[in-house]
């Protein structure tokens, strides 16, 4: 996505949906082209609160932590007198085999699995070379590997494709994020703008049967690299001028428990119902006054029951209010 910057340098990108702990490349550069430009994200503002009244004395950790276990044992017990999760099944024997990882791939987010590769790279050899960028360093200690005059990195072992007479590009990925190679001179190159010390690992798959778990891009091999995590600054840190990876919070994928069905007739009206989590709801839309309605059976458990609301509206304004009835 694109986005133009306002007079004070304030940018937005709206209307995206994404999960939690996604990570992002932004790209800046001035109307003439320029990318020396700083980007930073704004902070994170943290909402307000209001206190919330509760009408009963709270329960102790310790003291609730019991009430669930021994709620969870009814509830195994009941389970087994009517059949429910009792059949088991014998598994042979699985054996399983590993082999010591190089503690500088420990962060390495190739999809092959870390270590997979045609060649590996790591900081040992990186920070002794003397070389300044991670593309002059590649020239030095890469395999197979054929420079063109515009900077870019192409496999040896990698065939032309079905519409061009040149190899397919190697597909260059940096902490699990894609970035382009230079169509021409001047454009930004990843590999250029990374300091050799700032590298942990490179990982080299020269065909497609590295590449290929990348899409059609990886076709010509791919060239994963590591950087240090100590580059890392709060939720964002610096590839190159102008390139900045953020790390945005999104939203969690919401649960789903088991709510029995009483109204129909299938249902086993003897087994006791002693569930810890009665009823859960992650899509309830109000309408234009704010009011909603739902309905749900209570568990055969007496005694005091909790429920939360918690709701968010189009604005990212957020609401949380905490409820106590009694079942006797």
């Amino acid at each position: 996505l694109d986005t133009t910057a306002d007079a004070q340098g304030h940018f937005v990108f709206d209307r995206l949906s994404y999960a939690d702990s996604t990570r992002f490349v932004i790209q800046a550069s001035t109307a003439k082209g320029d990318r020396e430009v700083e980007v930073e994200p704004d902070k994170v503002a943290i909402a307000s609160v209001q206190p919330i009244l509760h009408h009963r004395a709270a329960t102790t950790a310790p003291a609730a932590l019991q009430n669930y276990v021994e709620s969870r044992k009814l509830f195994s017990e009941e389970e087994k007198k009517y059949g429910i999760n009792q059949h088991t099944k014998m598994l042979k024997e699985v054996v399983i085999r590993d082999k010591k990882l190089d503690p500088h791939l420990e962060h390495s987010e190739n999809l092959n699995g870390k270590g997979n590769a045609d060649q590996v790279i790591t900081a040992d050899w990186l920070e002794k070379s003397g070389y300044n960028t991670l593309y002059d360093a590649l020239r030095a200690k890469g395999n197979s590997l054929e420079f063109t005059k515009l900077h870019q990195v192409i496999s040896k072992h990698t065939v032309s494709s079905l519409v061009s007479s040149h190899p397919d590009l190697m597909e260059i990925i940096i902490d699990g994020m894609v970035l382009n190679q230079p169509s021409g001179i001047g454009d930004f190159n990843p590999l250029e703008e990374l300091h050799a010390d700032d590298v942990e690992s490179v990982e080299i798959g020269l065909g497609a049967h590295y590449g290929a778990i990348y899409g059609s891009r990886g076709a010509g091999g791919v060239i994963i690299v590591t950087t240090k995590r100590a580059k890392k600054q709060n939720l964002y840190y610096k590839e190159a001028p102008g390139v900045i990876v953020y790390t945005a919070q999104g939203f969690y994928k919401a649960r789903e428990f088991y709510s029995p069905q009483y109204d129909n007739p299938h249902t086993n009206q003897k087994m006791a119902d002693l569930r810890s989590t009665i009823y859960w709801n992650p899509d309830i839309i109000t309408d234009k006054d704010g009011k909603a309605s739902f309905s749900y059976f209570n568990a055969d458990g007496k005694g005091t029951y909790r429920v939360v609301v918690e709701g968010i509206d189009a604005d990212g304004n957020i609401g949380r209010q905490v409820y106590h009835y009694q079942v006797e």
